[in-house]
Protein backbone atom coordinates (compact mmCIF):
# COMPACT_ATOMS: atom_id res chain seq x y z
CA UNK A 1 0.00 0.00 0.00
CA UNK A 2 1.78 3.20 -1.55
CA UNK A 3 0.63 6.86 -1.75
CA UNK A 4 2.09 6.96 -5.27
CA UNK A 5 -0.27 3.99 -6.07
CA UNK A 6 -3.40 4.52 -3.91
CA UNK A 7 -3.33 8.48 -5.24
CA UNK A 8 -3.63 7.43 -9.22
CA UNK A 9 -7.23 6.30 -8.81
CA UNK A 10 -9.92 8.15 -7.68
CA UNK A 11 -10.64 4.99 -4.83
CA UNK A 12 -7.63 5.33 -3.70
CA UNK A 13 -7.69 8.97 -3.30
CA UNK A 14 -10.78 8.91 -1.45
CA UNK A 15 -9.69 6.82 1.15
CA UNK A 16 -6.37 8.97 1.35
CA UNK A 17 -8.95 11.61 1.99
CA UNK A 18 -10.60 10.04 4.66
CA UNK A 19 -7.12 8.46 5.78
CA UNK A 20 -5.85 12.26 6.42
CA UNK A 21 -9.21 13.37 8.28
CA UNK A 22 -8.67 10.59 10.84
CA UNK A 23 -5.09 11.37 11.83
CA UNK A 24 -4.46 13.59 14.85
CA UNK A 25 -1.70 15.81 13.20
CA UNK A 26 -1.39 17.46 16.44
CA UNK A 27 -0.90 14.74 18.83
CA UNK A 28 3.64 14.95 20.04
CA UNK A 29 3.83 11.49 17.93
CA UNK A 30 2.89 13.07 14.63
CA UNK A 31 5.58 15.05 13.13
CA UNK A 32 6.83 15.90 9.79
CA UNK A 33 9.77 17.24 8.14
CA UNK A 34 9.06 18.30 4.69
CA UNK A 35 12.71 18.94 2.45
CA UNK A 36 12.93 21.49 -0.14
CA UNK A 37 16.28 19.54 -2.02
CA UNK A 38 17.18 23.09 -4.01
CA UNK A 39 17.08 25.33 -1.14
CA UNK A 40 18.54 22.54 0.93
CA UNK A 41 21.98 22.23 -1.68
CA UNK A 42 22.31 25.95 -1.81
CA UNK A 43 22.44 25.85 2.21
CA UNK A 44 25.09 23.11 1.81
CA UNK A 45 27.20 25.20 -0.46
CA UNK A 46 27.09 27.99 2.17
CA UNK A 47 27.68 25.93 5.27
CA UNK A 48 30.61 23.74 3.08
CA UNK A 49 32.13 26.68 1.60
CA UNK A 50 31.76 29.57 3.13
CA UNK A 51 31.45 28.75 6.96
CA UNK A 52 34.57 27.21 7.15
CA UNK A 53 36.08 30.61 6.11
CA UNK A 54 34.05 32.65 8.26
CA UNK A 55 35.50 30.49 11.43
CA UNK A 56 39.10 30.61 10.22
CA UNK A 57 39.24 34.45 10.08
CA UNK A 58 37.38 34.43 13.79
CA UNK A 59 33.76 34.98 13.03
CA UNK A 60 30.95 33.34 13.51
CA UNK A 61 28.18 32.64 10.39
CA UNK A 62 25.56 31.29 12.89
CA UNK A 63 25.59 33.71 14.89
CA UNK A 64 21.77 35.42 15.28
CA UNK A 65 21.14 33.75 12.00
CA UNK A 66 23.22 34.79 9.88
CA UNK A 67 23.52 32.22 7.32
CA UNK A 68 19.59 31.87 7.62
CA UNK A 69 19.27 35.11 6.34
CA UNK A 70 22.17 35.02 3.66
CA UNK A 71 20.34 31.34 2.27
CA UNK A 72 16.89 33.01 2.53
CA UNK A 73 17.87 36.41 0.50
CA UNK A 74 20.20 34.43 -2.12
CA UNK A 75 17.41 31.74 -2.89
CA UNK A 76 14.22 33.43 -2.99
CA UNK A 77 15.80 36.31 -5.02
CA UNK A 78 17.50 33.86 -7.71
CA UNK A 79 14.92 31.59 -7.97
CA UNK A 80 12.34 35.18 -8.68
CA UNK A 81 14.86 36.97 -10.90
CA UNK A 82 17.55 34.60 -12.35
CA UNK A 83 16.09 30.62 -12.50
CA UNK A 84 18.25 29.74 -14.89
CA UNK A 85 21.88 30.94 -13.59
CA UNK A 86 20.51 29.36 -9.82
CA UNK A 87 20.15 25.91 -11.66
CA UNK A 88 23.56 26.30 -13.30
CA UNK A 89 25.20 27.27 -10.07
CA UNK A 90 23.18 23.98 -8.50
CA UNK A 91 24.72 22.22 -11.04
CA UNK A 92 28.07 23.17 -10.63
CA UNK A 93 27.51 22.31 -7.30
CA UNK A 94 27.48 18.49 -6.70
CA UNK A 95 30.67 17.49 -8.91
CA UNK A 96 32.57 20.15 -6.21
CA UNK A 97 31.90 17.97 -3.74
CA UNK A 98 32.15 14.41 -5.73
CA UNK A 99 35.83 15.74 -6.36
CA UNK A 100 36.53 19.16 -6.01
CA UNK A 101 39.23 19.05 -8.74
CA UNK A 102 40.42 22.44 -10.46
CA UNK A 103 37.84 21.85 -13.27
CA UNK A 104 34.82 21.44 -10.99
CA UNK A 105 35.74 24.51 -9.24
CA UNK A 106 36.45 26.61 -12.04
CA UNK A 107 32.71 25.30 -13.32
CA UNK A 108 31.24 26.74 -10.34
CA UNK A 109 32.93 29.93 -10.17
CA UNK A 110 32.03 30.48 -13.47
CA UNK A 111 28.15 30.13 -12.62
CA UNK A 112 28.54 32.36 -9.73
CA UNK A 113 29.86 35.03 -11.74
CA UNK A 114 26.68 34.82 -14.35
CA UNK A 115 24.25 35.01 -11.06
CA UNK A 116 26.39 38.15 -9.85
CA UNK A 117 26.45 39.35 -13.77
CA UNK A 118 22.64 39.03 -13.73
CA UNK A 119 20.58 42.16 -12.65
CA UNK A 120 19.04 41.00 -9.67
CA UNK A 121 21.00 42.75 -6.47
CA UNK A 122 22.68 39.71 -5.63
CA UNK A 123 26.63 40.45 -6.43
CA UNK A 124 27.70 41.41 -3.10
CA UNK A 125 26.28 38.23 -1.80
CA UNK A 126 27.58 36.06 -4.25
CA UNK A 127 31.02 37.64 -4.12
CA UNK A 128 31.56 36.78 -1.04
CA UNK A 129 31.12 33.57 -2.16
CA UNK A 130 33.47 33.79 -4.74
CA UNK A 131 35.93 35.18 -2.13
CA UNK A 132 35.77 31.77 -0.06
CA UNK A 133 36.21 29.55 -2.91
CA UNK A 134 39.42 32.08 -3.44
CA UNK A 135 40.26 31.52 0.07
CA UNK A 136 40.39 27.12 0.03
CA UNK A 137 42.32 28.22 -2.99
CA UNK A 138 45.10 29.81 -1.35
CA UNK A 139 45.46 26.87 1.23
CA UNK A 140 46.88 23.22 0.24
CA UNK A 141 44.44 20.66 0.76
CA UNK A 142 41.80 23.17 1.09
CA UNK A 143 39.21 20.95 -0.51
CA UNK A 144 39.91 18.08 1.20
CA UNK A 145 37.28 18.37 3.63
CA UNK A 146 34.12 18.03 1.31
CA UNK A 147 32.89 14.91 0.26
CA UNK A 148 29.45 13.77 -1.91
CA UNK A 149 28.07 12.34 0.90
CA UNK A 150 27.18 16.45 2.73
CA UNK A 151 24.75 16.31 0.28
CA UNK A 152 22.47 13.71 1.21
CA UNK A 153 19.61 15.06 3.36
CA UNK A 154 17.61 12.14 4.99
CA UNK A 155 19.64 12.16 7.91
CA UNK A 156 19.24 15.84 8.75
CA UNK A 157 15.95 14.97 8.08
CA UNK A 158 15.36 11.88 10.48
CA UNK A 159 17.68 14.20 13.40
CA UNK A 160 15.07 16.91 13.48
CA UNK A 161 12.20 14.55 13.16
CA UNK A 162 13.86 12.43 16.48
CA UNK A 163 14.84 15.88 18.16
CA UNK A 164 11.30 16.65 18.38
CA UNK A 165 10.05 13.68 19.01
CA UNK A 166 12.49 13.70 22.25
CA UNK A 167 11.05 16.81 23.42
CA UNK A 168 7.58 15.70 23.78
CA UNK A 169 7.85 12.22 24.80
CA UNK A 170 10.10 11.38 27.76
CA UNK A 171 11.27 7.93 26.68
CA UNK A 172 14.11 6.91 24.50
CA UNK A 173 13.07 5.87 21.33
CA UNK A 174 12.95 3.22 19.14
CA UNK A 175 13.25 3.99 15.66
CA UNK A 176 11.63 1.50 13.23
CA UNK A 177 12.49 3.41 9.71
CA UNK A 178 11.97 2.45 5.81
CA UNK A 179 14.52 0.52 4.29
CA UNK A 180 17.55 2.95 3.04
CA UNK A 181 20.80 2.73 1.78
CA UNK A 182 22.00 6.57 2.75
CA UNK A 183 20.36 6.12 6.23
CA UNK A 184 22.11 2.28 6.42
CA UNK A 185 25.24 4.45 5.59
CA UNK A 186 24.99 7.18 8.21
CA UNK A 187 24.10 4.83 10.74
CA UNK A 188 27.12 5.01 13.09
CA UNK A 189 26.68 8.95 12.70
CA UNK A 190 23.19 8.66 13.58
CA UNK A 191 24.62 6.62 16.69
CA UNK A 192 26.96 8.77 17.69
CA UNK A 193 24.54 11.42 17.79
CA UNK A 194 22.87 9.65 20.64
CA UNK A 195 26.10 8.88 23.00
CA UNK A 196 24.66 9.73 26.37
CA UNK A 197 28.38 10.33 27.31
CA UNK A 198 28.88 13.26 25.77
CA UNK A 199 27.57 16.54 26.82
CA UNK A 200 24.27 17.63 26.56
CA UNK A 201 23.72 20.43 24.11
CA UNK A 202 19.90 22.43 23.39
CA UNK A 203 20.80 25.08 21.18
CA UNK A 204 22.65 23.94 17.61
CA UNK A 205 23.53 26.56 14.63
CA UNK A 206 21.36 29.76 14.81
CA UNK A 207 19.85 29.55 18.46
CA UNK A 208 18.13 26.42 16.59
CA UNK A 209 16.67 23.86 19.48
CA UNK A 210 18.22 20.41 18.58
CA UNK A 211 18.83 19.04 21.68
CA UNK A 212 22.12 16.54 21.84
CA UNK A 213 22.48 13.92 22.57
CA UNK A 214 19.76 12.02 21.08
CA UNK A 215 17.51 9.89 22.67
CA UNK A 216 17.41 6.60 21.16
CA UNK A 217 18.48 3.18 22.24
CA UNK A 218 17.99 1.62 18.86
CA UNK A 219 17.15 2.17 14.55
CA UNK A 220 15.86 -0.58 12.73
CA UNK A 221 15.50 -0.98 9.34
CA UNK A 222 12.13 -2.33 8.07
CA UNK A 223 10.07 -2.85 4.82
CA UNK A 224 6.06 -2.36 4.64
CA UNK A 225 5.33 -6.19 5.02
CA UNK A 226 7.12 -6.58 8.42
CA UNK A 227 5.98 -3.42 9.61
CA UNK A 228 2.73 -2.13 8.02
CA UNK A 229 3.05 1.20 9.93
CA UNK A 230 5.49 2.01 7.61
CA UNK A 231 3.07 1.55 4.50
CA UNK A 232 0.59 4.52 6.85
CA UNK A 233 3.42 6.88 7.43
CA UNK A 234 4.08 6.52 3.37
CA UNK A 235 0.66 7.60 2.45
CA UNK A 236 0.80 10.40 5.35
CA UNK A 237 4.19 11.57 4.21
CA UNK A 238 3.00 11.35 0.88
CA UNK A 239 -0.39 13.40 0.95
CA UNK A 240 1.39 16.13 2.74
CA UNK A 241 4.27 16.02 -0.19
CA UNK A 242 1.51 16.39 -3.07
CA UNK A 243 -0.22 19.50 -1.39
CA UNK A 244 3.23 21.28 -0.25
CA UNK A 245 4.18 20.61 -4.27
CA UNK A 246 0.30 22.24 -5.56
CA UNK A 247 0.70 25.01 -3.35
CA UNK A 248 3.96 25.31 -4.62
CA UNK A 249 2.80 25.01 -8.32
CA UNK A 250 5.53 22.31 -8.44
CA UNK A 251 2.58 19.99 -9.75
CA UNK A 252 -0.80 20.92 -11.24
CA UNK A 253 -4.02 20.36 -9.17
CA UNK A 254 -5.84 17.39 -9.13
CA UNK A 255 -9.65 18.44 -9.27
CA UNK A 256 -11.61 17.12 -6.41
CA UNK A 257 -8.74 15.96 -4.17
CA UNK A 258 -5.51 18.39 -4.09
CA UNK A 259 -8.41 20.80 -2.48
CA UNK A 260 -10.10 18.66 -0.10
CA UNK A 261 -6.40 17.10 1.05
CA UNK A 262 -5.20 21.32 1.40
CA UNK A 263 -8.24 21.79 3.81
CA UNK A 264 -7.81 19.14 6.34
CA UNK A 265 -3.24 19.74 6.12
CA UNK A 266 -3.01 23.14 6.27
CA UNK A 267 -4.97 23.25 9.46
CA UNK A 268 -2.33 21.42 11.23
CA UNK A 269 -0.70 22.65 13.74
CA UNK A 270 1.97 21.34 14.04
CA UNK A 271 3.21 21.38 10.05
CA UNK A 272 1.45 25.26 9.33
CA UNK A 273 5.34 26.22 9.12
CA UNK A 274 6.02 23.95 6.55
CA UNK A 275 3.60 25.84 3.43
CA UNK A 276 5.32 28.49 1.53
CA UNK A 277 6.21 31.93 2.10
CA UNK A 278 5.01 34.53 -0.52
CA UNK A 279 7.28 34.12 -3.30
CA UNK A 280 7.86 37.35 -5.68
CA UNK A 281 8.04 37.25 -9.42
CA UNK A 282 10.09 39.91 -11.30
CA UNK A 283 6.63 41.81 -12.36
CA UNK A 284 5.16 41.78 -8.79
CA UNK A 285 8.96 43.20 -7.76
CA UNK A 286 9.12 45.31 -10.43
CA UNK A 287 5.39 46.89 -9.87
CA UNK A 288 6.65 47.91 -6.12
CA UNK A 289 9.27 49.96 -7.48
CA UNK A 290 12.24 47.51 -7.71
CA UNK A 291 15.31 48.64 -9.33
CA UNK A 292 17.84 46.50 -8.90
CA UNK A 293 19.29 47.20 -5.81
CA UNK A 294 16.70 47.30 -3.67
CA UNK A 295 15.44 43.57 -3.20
CA UNK A 296 14.74 44.06 0.17
CA UNK A 297 12.76 46.87 0.26
CA UNK A 298 10.45 45.56 -2.49
CA UNK A 299 9.79 42.33 -0.73
CA UNK A 300 9.69 43.90 2.61
CA UNK A 301 6.66 46.02 0.77
CA UNK A 302 5.01 42.87 -0.68
CA UNK A 303 5.15 41.29 2.49
CA UNK A 304 3.43 43.86 4.52
CA UNK A 305 0.46 44.48 1.57
CA UNK A 306 -0.07 40.81 1.30
CA UNK A 307 -0.64 41.20 5.56
CA UNK A 308 -2.95 43.93 5.39
CA UNK A 309 -4.95 42.42 2.41
CA UNK A 310 -4.73 39.25 4.82
CA UNK A 311 -6.10 41.38 7.85
CA UNK A 312 -8.60 42.92 5.63
CA UNK A 313 -12.59 42.15 7.36
CA UNK A 314 -14.03 40.04 4.60
CA UNK A 315 -17.06 41.79 2.74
Amino acid sequence: MKYANLSKYRGGQTAIIEFIRKLDANHSTFIFQLMHKRFALLGKLLDAIMEPVWYATGRDFYQEGRNLGFLNVLFMTSRSLAPAQLDAVLEALRPVFARADPQSIAKLSTALRDLAACDSGLARLVRAIEEAIAFRNRIPGGWSDLSKTDLQIQLPALVSVISAWNEDVPEDLLILTDESKELRSAFDDLMALSDQTEPAVIEHGSGRRMGFPLRIHDVRFCDSASTPGIQLADVAAGAVNHVAMVMNELIPTVPGYSDSLEKVISQWERIQQLFPMPHFTPQELRREGYNGSRVLDAAKALIEKGRKQNDAPEG
